[in-house]
């Protein structure tokens, strides 16, 4: 099994434990014997476009998600859709249960910003006239904005 990482941060009014949450995360997967790709920061979008492109069983984003900067959230997916509700419960109850698969991962990093650029100027097409507005004011909109705009 391999499992997608990424993380929000590292910007002042964001959660600054995100890159810890991430590598702890990452070192009890890997512990169980699931393999790790290390996709580092990045907007939630990548995350789901790469668990896809690199035929990942799943993902998890270590983010803000809203919360007030002392908290933390976690977007976890199953295959690549997000879990809630009765399954995001069904994962409490497992971890709960303290009884897990005992191995040893793989870990590797891999930056698919450039492909998931490729994909989103391949296969989207916007008519000339359109005007964006852009907020990059939270998140890691503007870390990945920055990236990307060159491109447009």
């Amino acid at each position: 099994m391999t499992l997608s990482m990424a993380w929000e941060g590292p910007q002042a009014h964001m959660q600054k434990n995100s890159e810890e949450y991430l590598k702890t995360i990452t070192e009890g997967l890997l512990s169980t014997g699931i393999d790790v790709i290390d996709i580092g920061l990045c907007a939630t979008p990548i995350l789901y476009y790469s668990i896809r492109h690199l035929n990942a069983d799943g993902g998890i984003m270590v983010t803000g998600s809203h919360n007030p900067p002392e908290f933390n959230g976690f977007k976890i997916c199953i295959g690549p859709d997000t879990i809630y509700g009765e399954d995001i419960q069904e994962l409490r109850t497992i971890m709960e249960g303290n009884h897990y698969a005992s191995g040893e991962g793989a870990a590797r990093q891999k930056d698919v910003t450039t492909d998931y650029q490729d994909y989103i100027f391949n296969n989207v097409k916007i008519k000339k006239g359109l005007k964006v507005i852009v907020d990059a004011g939270n998140g890691v909109g503007g870390f990945s904005l920055k990236k990307t705009s060159p491109g447009l």
